[in-house]
């Protein structure tokens, strides 16, 4: 849950809703975190894959698109104000539900343009994927706030200690 919801599939109360959802039905909930957790997995292996320019692993891509094809089934159509928007069936179980929606968006962002920019965050301790948006292309960590300001902070370190040391 707190992943989708960083992700921002998923708001603070939905979140919530999914929780009290799941201490109701522990059973259903435990086979959802399993394949939640199986999907994470598969769309961290297609994600880095296409980052690198490599092949994605087959059973990886397999997954995603079984939970893809489940998700479609919960898909419906609604009229809006403005046009049409595609929603879920208000009988979608909220944890399959969830899968649905990291599935989806999954899949969104892999037949999106924008792919030829997405990278992996260089700092050691981290490893996420994240779509690089600056205008140059240059960007080495998913945040500047974190992963880029501790390559920074010791990289300063290091000049600083070499100085002294000299």
């Amino acid at each position: 849950m707190e992943w989708a919801r960083q992700a921002r599939l998923i708001d603070g109360r939905e979140a919530r809703a999914l929780e009290r959802n799941a201490r109701r039905r522990p059973w259903q909930a435990t086979a959802a975190l399993r394949r939640v957790r199986a999907l994470r997995e598969a769309i961290y292996d297609v994600f880095t894959s296409r980052a690198g320019r490599r092949r994605p692993d087959a059973a990886a891509v397999d997954l995603l698109q079984r939970e893809f094809r489940r998700a479609l089934r919960h898909l419906g159509l609604a009229v809006r104000a403005r046009g049409f928007a595609l929603t879920w069936v208000t009988s979608t179980d909220p944890l399959t539900r969830l899968l649905g929606l990291l599935a989806r968006a999954a899949v969104d962002s892999l037949i999106s343009d924008d792919l030829t920019r997405l990278k992996v965050c260089r700092s050691p301790r981290c490893g996420w994927v994240f779509l690089d948006t600056t205008r140059s292309a240059t960007r080495r960590w998913c945040d500047m706030k974190v992963c880029g300001n501790r390559a920074k902070a010791q990289r300063y370190y290091i000049r600083r200690s070499s100085r002294t040391a000299g």
